[in-house]
């Protein structure tokens, strides 16, 4: 039998709680000696005021054996671990200078503990007071899964093991954006094969204030660090279905997991309310979610209780708890009157919710992947057939011909062409996994899978899913990676004249904890430069690549085809191409596109009518060289907001005059030296005066291309293209 046991008590700034809680483990300690358990206290405060210092040094019941330290560290893990290294027994119990314990603690966990040294001893029932009164009832529990874990913590901060359990297993240190210490020791000795079990009929008192650790690092929306829990996560033997063996080491916590499900609040205390409405009041709180129902029966409680002071018998209060809490709650009313079960507000049962499906989803993800040791991560929307797209393949090309081990991630449940991937490179489309989660659990999984394989550099292109996990955890994700995030336009909104779009929305956010930003263009980042006072070393262009340029510009005999490659949406305005198209009438357009959201456009329907018009349903992209190029003078783009397009530059290496207007990134290339550049991009007289120019005067067209294909040659090489992006990653 293991008897000798260090009580270990952390205190900060509790004032009087200081003194309320000595009298509650002094209590538990005589008890527990008088089972043979020998107990001593290793107090720590750290950055204590001097009323706790004062109340702690001479409270009656500290002893000259036990042990009070003065400490600095500013983090709770840290002065737990110190305790516990000048602490003596040889069972260890962690304990807050705020909390209440029942007379039984201390034996209780130290029975538990001896029953089985792999134990992990935690409360039976956690009782929380003061802000919010609800009871949390363990018994039986088996342990928690790691689904369960992955989303709720069900344990507490006051937990029992033996000595070498804590040695093996310190408390982490809490760095900047990450939280929850007593959430991430339970996982990691729950991945270490350790079993966490209900001690008999131990009560924790768990006080719950406005300001505490836990409610700073809900607000500051820290994350628990990454864990050996999330990287040994068994694939759900029923893929998302119920999972009914959780992981473990020991056989024997391969037992089935009940599935809780939160009650909704009922209460424990009698109320003098008439039957029919108490009947109408308590249907209303539940369709509401549980704490917000718990709020507004605890306001009407208080407001009835203060007109209305009753007190019941002890026999009938008796009944509303389980035994083991009503004589804990008798005994404390002893050291604090306010918890008397005769005059409890009322409580709420709680019961920890086990949605085990987000869990699973992660784990199904996890064990996708070829290999957890990623030199970059790509997080964007899907791999498809525009520019952006395009630009993606070739920053993944170019890390792995640089032989980095390289992970895709793509966060739409959209179809993508992983063909265009390299080999090597592992795909995971999450977006396909969590679409039916909510979008805070869809999040928190991308957010976890990037903590967990800790990737060297993470570059987010033009990603809604991922900005927002770096906007609310940045902290924890730049603590391991590199992030780089690249954006190449925002979206216009005419109307108003307001940019609506993924810069607008999430550059500034992200700006802390980003190294780099990419752009494809100067032009752009310019501007957001201007707008938010972001400063220019934070951006860095990365120019797209053209791989082979042509020698001389096309000059077809009979100068009658214009071509238009381009998507059929909304940014690239087809409706413009339309109205060109039908001014001029003696010139045949090739119009290459594909529908991306929508499955028609009006103006697209209008151009299968126009006799000088042909509608291909295809996408060219890098293969401008597979079309009769020879047959046309003039290479037309039309565009409401953009970045650089990269069909700019591949029209201009196959040997086309371009027309382009003056949107977005568009400037850093087509200017009035290198093709014509429409200043209004809706001007549609403009855009047949620019190609009725190119069809008149085509030597003069030809130098503008001339001029053009010399920024190709010299800035969109493979070289530049390399140099600039492994400056953004720090290679």
């Amino acid at each position: 039998m293991f008897n000798k046991i260090s009580c270990i008590i952390t205190f900060h700034r509790e004032g009087l709680l200081a003194h309320t809680t000595l009298l509650s483990i002094e209590s538990a300690r005589q008890f527990a000696e008088s089972q043979g358990y020998i107990v001593e206290f290793v107090i720590t405060i750290d950055f204590g005021d001097s009323l706790t210092e004062w109340l702690v040094k001479n409270h009656p019941a500290i002893r000259s054996t036990d042990i009070i330290e003065h400490v600095n560290y500013g983090d709770l893990g840290s002065s737990r671990n110190h305790a516990i290294a000048i602490s003596s027994g040889e069972i260890v119990i962690c304990m807050d200078g705020d909390d209440y314990f029942s007379t039984n603690y201390i034996a209780s966990y130290a029975s538990t503990i001896n029953e089985n040294n792999r134990y992990i001893a935690y409360p039976e029932y956690i009782f929380s007071f003061d802000k919010i009164y609800a009871i949390q009832n363990n018994s039986g529990k088996l342990p928690a899964s790691p689904y369960t874990l992955f989303l709720t913590h069900p344990y507490c901060s006051s937990v029992g093991a033996m000595r070498y359990v804590f040695e093996s297993y310190p408390y982490q240190k809490m760095s900047a954006g990450f939280g929850f210490e007593d959430w991430h020791w339970n996982c990691e000795v729950t991945a270490g094969g350790f079993l966490h079990k209900a001690a008999h009929e131990s009560v924790l008192f768990y006080r719950r204030k406005n300001i505490s650790m836990v409610n700073d690092y809900m607000r500051q929306a820290a994350i628990i660090p990454p864990s050996k829990l999330f990287k040994m996560v068994p694939l759900p033997d029923d893929e998302l279905g119920r999972q009914e063996v959780p992981l473990a080491v020991s056989p024997e916590f391969a037992q089935p997991v009940p599935h809780l499900v939160q009650q909704s609040c009922i209460p424990y205390t009698s109320i003098v309310w008439k039957d029919v409405v108490k009947f109408i009041v308590f249907s209303i709180l539940r369709k509401l979610p549980v704490s917000i129902g718990n709020r507004i029966y605890n306001k009407l409680h208080r407001i009835h209780t203060a007109k209305h002071p009753v007190s019941f018998p002890s026999n009938s209060i008796e009944k509303k708890f389980d035994s083991a809490v009503f004589t804990a709650l008798r005994d404390l009313a002893k050291i604090d009157g306010l918890l008397h079960p005769d005059y409890l507000p009322h409580v709420t049962i709680y019961v920890p919710p086990n949605n085990e499906t987000p869990g699973k989803i992660y784990a199904r993800a996890w064990h996708m992947l070829r290999r957890h040791d990623y030199d970059i991560v790509y997080t964007v929307p899907c791999i498809g057939v525009g520019g952006a797209d395009l630009m993606v393949r070739n920053y993944i090309h170019c890390a792995c011909s640089a032989g980095k081990h390289v992970l895709c991630i793509t966060t739409l449940p959209r179809p993508s062409e992983v063909s265009a991937l390299p080999e090597q490179v592992d795909f995971l489309p999450i977006g396909e996994l969590i679409a039916s989660l909510p979008a805070e659990h869809q999040q928190l999984i991308i957010t976890r899978l990037l903590l967990e394989l800790a990737p060297k550099t993470l570059h987010i292109v033009n990603d809604g899913w991922t900005f927002p996990c770096i906007i609310k955890h940045g902290n924890a994700l730049a603590h391991a990676s590199r992030i780089v995030a690249s954006f190449y336009t925002d979206v216009h909104e005419d109307d108003y004249g307001l940019c609506l779009g993924p810069a607008t929305i999430n550059l500034r956010a992200i700006y802390p904890y980003v190294a780099k930003v990419v752009t494809d263009n100067a032009i752009n980042q310019k501007e957001w430069m201007k707008r938010f006072g972001l400063p220019e070393e934070i951006f860095i262009p990365v120019y797209g690549l053209i791989d082979s340029v042509k020698e001389e510009c096309v000059n077809p005999q009979k100068r009658d085809r214009i071509l238009w490659v381009g998507r059929f949406d909304q940014q690239k305005r087809i409706d413009i191409v339309l109205s060109i198209a039908e001014a001029m009438p003696d010139i045949h357009f090739d119009i290459y596109g594909v529908f991306v959201l929508e499955n028609s456009h009006p103006a697209v329907e209008k151009l299968q009518q126009l006799s000088n018009v042909s509608l291909y349903y295809k996408i060219i992209n890098s293969c401008f060289s597979s079309l009769p190029i020879e047959q046309y003078f003039a290479y037309l783009y039309t565009t409401q907001y953009d970045g650089l397009p990269i069909v700019l530059l591949e029209a201009t290496a196959v040997g086309l005059p371009v027309v382009a207007p003056d949107r977005g990134g568009v400037r850093d290339f087509i200017t009035s030296e290198t093709g014509i550049l429409i200043a209004d991009y809706t001007d549609i007289s403009a855009y047949v005066k620019a190609l009725r120019e190119i069809q008149e005067h085509p030597e003069e067209a030809a130098g503008r291309w001339r001029n053009a294909r010399e920024i190709v040659v010299s800035r969109h090489n493979a070289q530049a293209f390399r140099q600039s992006l492994f400056t953004a990653y720090g290679w």
